[in-house]
């Protein structure tokens, strides 16, 4: 189960910072799919990973090409269509 799923979090959890943290990293996780057609299990990314990350003020897409320099990642629109083998993500 992705960590994005609002609907089954305990309430304990539903803070307002909780919410706005979890905001951030569903629209990450949003833009990762867009730009590099992966998601957080493909990259490897926790969320303990990236909440100093959220707590510095770093926006979704400010991470999302941050992430994709540091791997190297093609960006899907660049890859879209063609039939040679795409560059993995090493962990």
């Amino acid at each position: 189960m992705s960590f994005f799923n609002l609907a089954n979090l305990p309430m304990t959890l539903c803070s307002d910072k909780k919410l706005q943290f979890l905001s951030w990293l569903a629209l990450v996780d949003h833009f990762l799919e867009l730009r590099f057609a992966i998601t957080f299990d493909d990259a490897g990314v926790s969320e303990a990973d990236l909440q100093s990350t959220w707590e510095m003020g770093q926006t979704p897409t400010e991470y999302v090409k941050w992430f994709g320099q540091k791997y190297g990642l093609i960006a899907r629109k660049d890859w879209e269509g063609r039939t040679h083998p795409l560059k993995t993500v090493s962990r």
